[in-house]
């Protein structure tokens, strides 16, 4: 049996080009890619991305100038057009070709060209990586020893953080975000990184080995701490992975079986699982009336992934949507950027507010949606393919294949960058967009295809001349257009930023309902691009806030009507609608609140306004209608059901009126609100046979005519027995006549028929009991009204019993 050889981190036949120096330039350029995305501050705008990928487009600029200037580079022809002569590469460039046709099929052309912009900077980045790792492979160690340094840190903070958590510095696992802008960015950013550890491991020795088995322990540790249940999905995938990996490669050396390597993935693995029970089930603090989601075990947290939690329906609902979408518009989509201006057909529909999605947490099925089923099959196969290239090689009865090695980290990383793709968004998170920019990158420069072309350079064919001016021709026309759209891209995505500041002050204001900037601020200050924010609000309907906050409402209309940025949304059409009943104009508030009505049914907010306009303006059937059909699928609403048994109440229908308000309790039992109107509705019904005689009554106790009041009671309370007001009435009336022990038993039959917390009438039946001697009673029931806040009862307390205290 032939021995096992390991796979040595150095290739048998190195070219002299490996045995040069490696150049000072690239290495800046790699740990910029590395670091900018992820540590680019905020500059105070509203979503971090923005200036993020901004930093990205400029850097791609750098590198265009650093590649120029580079002799090296501009002799190597292969590697300059190497990128669009790799299959991968061909279905990258074919994928952003197809986003730049889908423009087309936009509605919102603007977000077509933010989204563009950003789709470009990672494909040009990439590009520049290629470049880099193209031009000498030792790169790649480079690379890998730093990314597993930067996933180290990241680790350290999620434990340090951890700790906080446990000492309850913090409240949250959820504000575990770090640099990052968020806690399932921070989540990804760690998860996707492990593939570099693991490559340590298997392709390095002495140190660097060593520090992938620690990567990777300390990843897998920190990802189980953060909680997230993609990435819970995610290790076990890659466990899995690699362990058919060692089995595949096991059958074609048919060497000894590598039960080793095995053990160690898998024991520290278990170990990391173990340490985190652990931790988790003997210090993490624990509040029984507030247990958060994210403070549970790893089964129990995986067990929320079911149909009825609301975010796993939420993205289901999201994906049938896309799904719609995708049938629609089969070859260029809706238009890259478009799918949460269109879904919003679907979606707006079935939504009580304005929180719509605007990323629809599967990138696989919103690029298809966006750029059709070409543009999605070109995306996937990226990944494909470096997966095929990677499974056609590890085949190979070779143990010392040289591009197994170089093709094991881009397989693995996009593997794992595929487990966020399918639950996320990391087309939207520049720092998960780096790692796929190094894994793509490292999968065109190791591919087998590419590999050939490198042999080639090293022993140059013959070329016709001919040949060699067509494909420079071809290959100056790329990069002119490359280079173009480059700057392009540094343009559009500095207005995205500068917008994304004022975004920022625009949301901090209405967040506080303090608006201390001027229209006139806002006004200018936004860029004639993006048109939407990025959470899919209309532009224009932040500034028209401003202007409705200054009064200058005909201003905020002839701004709304001329906007159609997102035409499935309505609140441009409920501002229109509200500035116009500001005016006094009736009949247009309510063609806009029709309008709104008629794309969002389920907005409370919108549903009322219109209802008490068209209810008010004598459509009184139309208006009771709107609120009835609103309030048969929305029951937590109460001011609309509150509103709607006022409406019927004053249509003449009030045993109808009665039945909505009983609905109402039951649905809102602690509404204080509610309970009040309830109780004033169901009295007015019941006494309204004898309205008259109680309002005598009434009449009679207000001009201090107490016995005829009595008698009038009387008479009223012989008809309506059950009527518990009557019995407080002429407790009162009782006793302004002296008769103190008729007044109580009247007070407390009030309370036998269902009167609380009437501090009056404890307050009242002290005083009886005073009145007749009976000072202990009367005490408790002055500190009891006392201690429900009636102030003459804190008087008489004072004044009757504190002296026998």
């Amino acid at each position: 049996m032939k021995k096992n050889i390991p796979i040595s981190s150095k290739p048998q036949v190195q070219s002299k080009r490996q045995n040069t120096p490696l150049k000072t330039a690239y290495y800046l350029l790699l740990f910029a890619y590395l670091l900018i995305p992820v540590y680019t501050p905020n500059f105070y705008t509203l979503d971090s991305n923005g200036p993020k990928f901004l930093s990205i487009a400029i850097l791609n600029l750098v590198s265009l100038i650093v590649f120029l200037l580079d002799k090296d580079f501009r002799r190597r022809t292969e590697i300059q057009a190497g990128f669009f002569r790799n299959y991968i590469g061909l279905a990258y460039t074919l994928f952003i070709v197809i986003s730049l046709l889908s423009f087309f099929q936009a509605i919102n052309l603007p977000e077509s060209i933010i989204n563009f912009a950003k789709l470009f900077s990672v494909f040009a980045s990439t590009y520049s990586l290629y470049v880099i790792f193209s031009s000498d492979r030792r790169y790649i160690l480079h690379v890998a020893i730093a990314l597993s340094l930067l996933l180290l840190f990241d680790c350290l903070t999620v434990f340090y953080h951890i700790i906080e958590y446990i000492n309850k510095n913090i409240s949250s696992i959820y504000d575990i975000k770090t640099v990052y802008s968020h806690k399932n960015v921070l989540s990804a950013a760690l998860f996707i990184k492990i593939p570099v550890a693991i490559w340590l491991m298997l392709f390095t020795d002495d140190w660097k080995k060593k520090l992938g088995y620690l990567a990777f322990f300390a990843g897998s540790l920190a990802v189980l701490f953060m909680s997230a249940r993609a990435f819970y999905i995610g290790l076990a995938l890659l466990l899995i992975a690699l362990v058919s990996y060692f089995i595949l490669r096991y059958f074609v050396l048919k060497h000894t079986f590598n039960l080793y390597k095995i053990l160690a993935f898998t024991g520290f693995f278990v170990v990391a699982l173990l340490l985190f029970s652990l931790i988790q089930h003997f210090l993490y603090p624990v509040n029984k009336d507030t247990k958060e989601k994210f403070n549970t075990g790893v089964v129990e947290r995986l067990s929320t992934i079911k149909p009825g939690e609301s975010s796993s329906d939420a993205r289901l609902a999201n994906w049938k949507r896309s799904l719609i979408l995708i049938k629609e518009h089969p070859l260029l989509g809706v238009g890259t950027g478009n799918w949460k201006v269109e879904v919003l057909k679907y979606e707006n529909p079935l939504c009580a507010d304005f929180n719509y999605a605007y990323k629809n947490h599967n990138d696989f099925i919103e690029v298809t949606a966006e750029t059709g089923i070409f543009g999605g099959l070109a995306f996937i196969s990226i990944i494909l393919m470096a997966l095929f290239f990677f499974i056609k090689v590890a085949v190979t009865p070779r143990p010392d294949n040289e591009s197994l090695k170089y093709l094991f980290l881009p397989a693995f990383g996009l593997l794992a960058y595929s487990v966020d793709a399918f639950f996320n968004f990391p087309a939207d998170r520049p720092e998960i967009q780096a790692l796929l920019s190094f894994y793509v990158a490292m999968a065109i420069a190791f591919s087998p295809k590419q590999l050939l072309n490198q042999r080639k350079y090293e022993v140059p064919s013959a070329v016709t001349v001919k040949s060699k001016k067509t494909n420079r021709l071809i290959d100056t026309s790329i990069a002119g257009c490359c280079a173009l759209l480059t700057v392009a891209a540094v343009y559009a995505l500095t207005q995205n930023a500068v917008s994304l500041h004022y975004q920022l002050l625009a949301r901090e204001d209405n967040f506080t309902n303090n608006f201390k900037h001027p229209a006139s601020l806002m006004l200018k200050g936004f860029p004639a691009i993006p048109n939407l924010t990025c959470l899919g609000e209309p532009i224009v309907v932040n500034k028209a806030r401003y202007l409705i906050v200054e009064n200058r409402f005909g201003e905020a209309i002839s701004l709304l009507k001329h906007d159609n940025s997102s035409p499935y949304d309505s609140r441009r059409d409920y501002y229109i609608s509200m500035c116009y009943d500001k005016l006094a104009m009736a009949e247009s508030a309510i063609y806009w609140g029709e309008q709104a009505y008629a794309k969002q049914p389920l907005y409370g907010n919108l549903v009322t306004a219109l209802s008490s306009r068209l209810f008010l303006k004598d459509r009184q059937t139309e208006g009771m209608q709107i609120l009835d059909k609103y309030l048969t699928q929305i029951k937590t609403d109460p001011s609309a059901w509150i509103m709607s048994a006022n409406q019927h109440w004053q249509y003449g229908q009030q045993k109808l009126s009665l039945q909505i308000i009983d609905q109402a309790a039951k649905y809102l039992p602690s509404d204080t609100a509610i309970k009040k109107l309830r109780e004033n509705l169901h009295t007015t019904f019941d006494i309204s046979p004898y309205q008259n005689l109680y309002e005598r009554a009434n009449k009679a106790f207000n001009e201090k005519q107490y016995p005829l009041a009595i008698t009038l009671l009387n008479d009223f309370i012989t008809k309506k027995p059950q009527f518990a007001e009557a019995y407080s009435h002429r407790a009162l009336c009782l006793f302004f006549t002296a008769k103190h022990a008729a007044s109580i038993l009247d007070i407390n039959k009030a309370f036998e028929l269902g009167i609380t917390n009437r501090s009056d009438l404890l307050n009242l039946r002290g005083i009886n009991y005073s009145s007749l001697g009976e000072s202990e009673k009367a005490c408790q029931d002055f500190k009891l009204a006392m201690e429900n806040g009636n102030a003459e009862a804190v008087s008489n307390y004072h004044k009757f019993c504190d002296q026998k205290e």
